[in-house]
């Protein structure tokens, strides 16, 4: 294997191709974060640096005779972000099927609309049905406290309360997703 100096040419990266990449990268991520469902806090130069950690370890394997330096950190940069994106939304379908998670981010006016009435639907469904079960809803839909014992601690509930809550949230979601079909 070649030395790591002579993996990339670092003054052409840094004066020429990080700039171009990190602007390229910006354009490319916002449209999928049009579209798409991106990892929370996933950055441009995230993708840069572990672009560059796989071609400097040899994990991707560049062949200079056939492309340049920066086409070749632009194919790792998207093959990185598309496969960000897939395991994002595989954990988010992964949480849609238990339950769990029934709303996906939206973008365009209308789409923010629609997940508008949708929350808005939700809250009634549970208002009439599960009223215990808005408030916890509310946190675990709008606030990044997650875990079980940081939401007994916010309710000054046990534990197990907190997690029986959290099935019953579930089934209701269950329901809730069921009639909405039914009705559909």
């Amino acid at each position: 294997m070649e030395g790591e100096s002579d993996v990339l040419d670092w003054e052409l990266f840094m004066n020429n191709d990080y700039p171009r990449l990190k602007k390229a990268t910006y354009r490319y991520l916002g449209k999928f974060s049009r579209r798409a469902c991106l990892p929370p806090g996933f950055s441009p130069d995230d993708a840069i640096h572990e672009a560059v950690k796989r071609t400097m370890d040899g994990t991707r394997l560049w062949n200079k005779e056939s492309c340049s330096q920066i086409q070749h950190l632009w194919g790792c940069i998207t093959s990185i972000i598309n496969a960000e994106i897939q395991k994002y939304r595989q954990n988010l379908q992964n949480n849609i099927d238990d339950g769990s998670v029934i709303i996906i981010e939206r973008s365009t006016a209308e789409d923010k609309l629609i997940n508008k009435m949708e929350l808005q639907a939700i809250i009634s469904f549970l208002t009439e049905e599960h009223a215990d079960l808005v408030d916890l809803f509310l946190l675990m839909h709008f606030s990044d406290i997650i875990a079980d014992v940081e939401i007994a601690r916010h309710f000054g509930q046990s534990l197990g309360h907190i997690r029986n809550s959290k099935k019953r949230l579930r089934r209701a979601l269950i329901a809730y997703r069921a009639r909405r079909i039914d009705i559909a």
